[in-house]
């Protein structure tokens, strides 16, 4: 994957099939089934792969077991489907992992059990990861000895996966380049070029080289997320909005147990109908998550000292081993897509189902849905594009196509070692990532700068934000020796990181 091998390709190509606006999960996951299938794709993305939503999920591959409660078997069936794809096509990245729900009261085992028992017979033979069981005190208390053990009265036990979001996204992209899709990032729609009224093309913005460009397509695809209304009102300025996006917040922990955590906690929060996560992750533990509605939209949204203070509160509920800021070693918020009902619907209760959608001017959006189902939403949109002409259908085989490049990746990155002592180095003490993988990641992975190493290569600003601020002048010598950087640009680029890292370290 290589930007200027993308440049050429877009300055070559006289018109595409399908050009996706949007580089996150869903916009990934319909270039690679779109060149699949046989369609000229390009794919561009404003600023960097899953730099949004898809890098600041739960890091969950999940049914949804909060669905059950308003009865979207549907999307739970779907998504569990799902979950066993993820888990077959991407083993390098994602795992299955055991949650336990400490119970305090009698009644309220019976009630989880029940749903839980039912989550499992929805996966059914073919998809179950693991058997749910009832737990006595006693083996709650071994699995999660910091939670309080007063009035304990047993637990449940269930399995759900995990994975690593933003580097899936670039696994995916790579996959659908090697199958000849394009795809570029910091490559900004900026306007629709239109033909009697039918969108026939982008005009777009490279933001590195500030050089606009004009593409010619067949079929245009909004997978943009959050942004939908921005991108769908470029095409009609009185279009209302269908998005209402959703702050999710995350803090990050340090695993103070010997040996690692190896059970997730999952609780439901019967005041505000949420579910608070407490998940190891990376030699981590996530604690997640928030669900407020927010008017402004940002790829990078703010966490607030409230939002802070209420994961805080809730943890402090339910361990004996309290926590407070200092605890934090990160912290991430990020929006979730949901489609817009009525006003007075709380966020928490609006359906992760996705719709698809056509203007008058013939662009598609996909908007709504969850990371776990993105293969299936990508799956739609492209048999919608082929139902649209009068071709032979192409069946869709995403389900079936490995996106595991950790064999070719090693052993390049082996190669590196052996034939630079630098590249051995790691960029930071505490953490095992070395300078090969940054320039794996420059070389290979369309990483053009610090924060793209640092934030969804190899997740240090998500893992320990402090850590990264101190690793990014090493990240910054590899892009200086091997990507001709000059020192105006790596200072540049420091200054700039520190800036953004220092909103994921609580004040």
């Amino acid at each position: 994957m290589n930007r200027q091998d993308s440049l050429n390709e877009i300055s070559t190509v006289k018109k595409w099939d399908v050009i996706v606006i949007g580089g996150g999960a869903t916009g990934l996951g319909i270039a690679l089934d779109a060149t699949n299938r046989g369609f000229k794709t390009l794919l561009i993305e404003k600023g960097d792969f899953s730099n949004g939503t898809s890098s600041k999920s739960t890091k969950l591959v999940h049914g949804g077991v909060r669905y059950l409660k308003q009865f979207h078997f549907k999307l739970v069936f779907e998504a569990i489907r799902e979950r066993k794809i993820i888990l077959k096509n991407a083993p390098h990245l994602s795992n299955t992992l055991p949650f336990v729900i400490p119970v305090y009261s009698y009644f309220n085992l019976l009630y989880y059990s029940i749903g839980l028992f039912l989550y499992e017979l929805l996966a059914g033979f073919g998809s179950n990861i693991g058997k749910t069981k009832l737990l006595s005190k006693k083996t709650v208390l071994e699995s999660l000895p910091f939670i309080k053990s007063k009035k304990l009265k047993g637990g449940i036990l269930y399995y759900d996966a995990q994975f690593n979001d933003s580097q899936l996204c670039i696994d995916i992209a790579t996959k659908a380049t090697e199958k000849k899709a394009t795809i570029i990032n910091y490559f900004e729609c900026v306007n629709f070029i239109k033909h009697t009224d039918k969108a026939v093309g982008i005009k777009c913005l490279d933001l590195i080289a500030q050089k606009e460009h004009s593409i010619i397509g067949e079929k245009i695809i909004n997978a943009t997320g959050v942004f939908s209304d921005s991108i769908l009102q470029l095409d009609t300025p009185s279009k209302a909005n269908i998005i209402q996006p959703s702050k999710g917040v995350h803090l990050v922990l340090n695993d103070t147990s010997n040996g690692g955590t190896k059970f997730a906690l999952m609780s439901p929060i019967k005041q505000d109908d949420r579910i608070i996560f407490l998940i190891p992750w990376m030699g981590k533990l996530l604690l997640g998550t928030t669900d407020t509605k927010v008017e402004h939209i940002s790829s990078d949204p703010e966490t607030t000292t409230d939002d802070i203070n209420y994961l805080i509160d809730l943890y402090n509920s339910f361990s004996d081993q309290k926590i407070d800021k200092r605890s934090v070693v990160s912290m991430f918020a990020g929006l979730r897509p949901l489609i817009k009902l009525n006003e007075e619907d709380a966020t928490a209760l609006i359906s992760r189902e996705h719709s698809i959608l056509t203007s008058t001017s013939g662009i598609i959006t996909i908007a709504g849905g969850k990371w776990t189902t993105y293969r299936k939403m990508a799956e739609d949109v492209v048999n919608l594009i082929l139902s649209s002409q009068n071709k032979t259908f192409i069946k869709c085989i995403t389900q079936n196509i490995s996106l595991d490049p950790s064999h070719k990746k090693s052993k390049i990155i082996e190669s590196y070692l052996k034939t630079d002592a630098f590249l051995a180095e790691k960029i930071h003490t505490d953490y095992s990532f070395t300078k090969a993988e940054v320039l794996y990641a420059i070389q290979y992975e369309m990483a053009t700068t610090v924060e793209d190493i640092l934030a969804r290569r190899n997740r240090l600003l998500f893992l320990d934000a402090k850590a990264s601020i101190e690793a990014a002048k090493e990240v910054a010598k590899v892009f200086a020796l091997y990507d001709h950087k000059d020192e105006l640009w790596i200072s540049q680029q420091i200054l700039k990181y520190s800036n953004i890292a220092l909103k994921y370290i609580p004040q």
